[in-house]
């Protein structure tokens, strides 16, 4: 718990936030015990997560990816929250999934074992 420098406390009450769990840094399940903040149903929830693969599932849909972070796979499936507010195709979202690449310098690919990684 150490490990989140940000996401310790809540931003409407200043009170220090509980987690049930994280994965890195502070992404996670969480809840203020002062005003319940993040105590919210999910909305859409990633499975079958195949980082070799570089897919996953919502639902019985499957997405391919271009990488293989499970950093990624949280910002998708919020992509693919937001998405499905306003109704757009899923096989639209599949197809800008599946060919989205990141263009500033950041998730670089670099090969270890002759495997793709990127960082």
């Amino acid at each position: 718990m150490k490990e989140a420098g940000e996401g310790k406390f809540c931003p409407f009450c200043n009170t220090r936030i509980e987690y049930e769990y994280y994965q890195y840094s502070h992404i996670g399940k969480f809840k203020c015990p002062n005003c319940n903040y993040g105590d919210n149903e999910i909305y859409k929830q990633a499975s079958h997560v195949n980082l070799k693969n570089r897919s996953f599932q919502i639902g019985s849909t499957t997405y391919q990816i271009k990488f293989n972070s499970i950093y990624n796979i949280y910002n998708f499936v919020a992509v693919i929250s937001c998405c499905s507010l306003y109704n757009i195709e899923t096989k639209n979202l599949q197809k800008a999934l599946a060919s989205f690449q990141l263009n500033n310098g950041r998730l670089e690919e670099i090969e270890i074992n002759r495997h793709p990684y990127y960082h």
